[in-house]
């Protein structure tokens, strides 16, 4: 299999200004993705509205508390990419298996595998065993 893109870890930071309704209930309330400087990034009418009341601390007469800008920072794994030999594009996830639909399959680092129907014969299991896994 030709790898054509290549397995790439993706980092990503945003941040988030929360209003709760009590200290006693975190994020019970209101949340808004914003900008490193707090600007509201929603431009959606509503959003606005609620943001705005929000910031005056009371929202349809209620009090709410500004729990200020949280700094959220998440990463993931992007699988790789492969070129099955039929053509086709296969995604190699984190799976144990990965089929193309020509019926090859592959695992996550591109390496073809035998027909699973045959898989466990030398150690005297039946394939439909290891669909459990």
């Amino acid at each position: 299999m030709e790898i054509i893109k290549e397995r790439t870890r993706v980092e990503s930071v945003r941040f988030q200004h929360g209003f709760d309704w009590s200290l006693k209930e975190r994020h019970s309330g209101f949340g808004f993705e914003v900008d490193e400087d707090g600007n509201l990034l929603n431009a959606n009418p509503d959003a606005v509205k609620n943001f705005t009341a929000c910031k005056t601390g009371k929202v349809d007469g209620k009090p709410i508390i500004d729990m200020g800008v949280e700094r959220i920072e998440q990463s993931w794994m992007e699988p790789a990419e492969g070129k099955c030999h039929c053509g086709r594009t296969v995604v190699l996830s984190d799976g144990w298996r990965n089929d193309c639909e020509c019926g090859s399959v592959y695992n996550i680092v591109g390496q073809q595998l035998t027909d699973p129907r045959t898989w466990g014969e030398e150690t005297g299991e039946h394939w439909t065993d290891l669909q459990r896994i």
